[in-house]
């Protein structure tokens, strides 16, 4: 629950968790105060890791329903060899995107640890 501050002098504060005002004198500085550099740095790193993974995740989805397309049109080709090598050039095409986004996924992962370890945010989260 973040607190608003009104009033905060050498550790004592005004504070509301938005139903009472009350007064306290064991409060620390950027401890989920609103507006502390902190939060805003560990929000900002929030919003851009989950921005990428929502992209990778769509590309994801786009690169497996070109893999099942391909591979149910590889299926349905008649005998025709042409058409079968056609679909299953995609379908190894699709299959090679997907493990790309898979390790760009890892990748990106393993910046964000780094920098949420560099600014001594929290690692949790997705």
């Amino acid at each position: 629950m973040l607190y608003n501050v009104a009033i905060a002098d050498s550790g004592n504060a005004w504070f509301t968790d938005n139903t009472n005002w009350r007064w306290t004198q064991e409060m620390s500085y950027n401890a989920g105060v609103t507006g502390s550099d902190s939060l805003q740095k560990d929000e900002l790193i929030h919003v851009v890791k989950r921005a990428i993974n929502w992209v990778l995740w769509m590309l994801s989805l786009v690169a497996l329903a070109i893999a099942l397309y391909a591979g149910f049109l590889m299926m349905t080709s008649g005998g025709d060899e042409k058409k079968y090598q056609k679909w299953v050039g995609l379908l190894k095409w699709a299959g090679i995107w997907l493990a790309i986004i898979a390790l760009s996924w890892l990748i990106v992962s393993l910046i964000f640890w780094v920098i949420n370890g560099a600014i001594g945010g929290s690692t949790s989260g997705s």
